[in-house]
């Protein structure tokens, strides 16, 4: 299983279902953002402004983005965004679910400090 660190003081959440990006334009991602820029090797310049991994196909990608992409279960990484931006859910709650939805996609997930 691949590791994913995610840092919470650079860690977006809570802007609504459907409201969020991969990175906003301080550097900040969402817990999905997070997956394609560690590893999928995305820059964070790349997913600035991006709601979600499909967009980036609007520009130029690598063979090897092209393949990431290709590779994610996208109805797994959209609940995952669901389930990171919705407002209603305590930060503990995120971080459960989006541990229990990056299983599902192989990869295990630390928040760190």
């Amino acid at each position: 299983m691949k590791r994913l660190a995610i840092e919470r003081s650079r860690w977006t959440r809570g802007a609504g279902k459907g409201k969020g990006v991969l990175c906003d334009y301080t550097g900040s991602m969402c817990a999905v953002g997070w997956l394609c820029w560690k590893l999928g090797g995305i820059s964070k310049g790349r997913l600035t402004g991006q709601k979600n991994p499909l967009d980036l196909f609007a520009g130029p990608l690598t063979d090897a983005e092209r393949d990431f992409i290709n590779s994610l279960d996208l109805l797994v990484v959209g609940r995952a965004a669901d389930a990171n931006d919705d407002p209603e859910t305590s930060d503990q709650d995120k971080t459960r679910a989006l541990k229990e939805l990056f299983k599902e996609l192989g990869v295990g997930v630390v928040f760190k400090k």
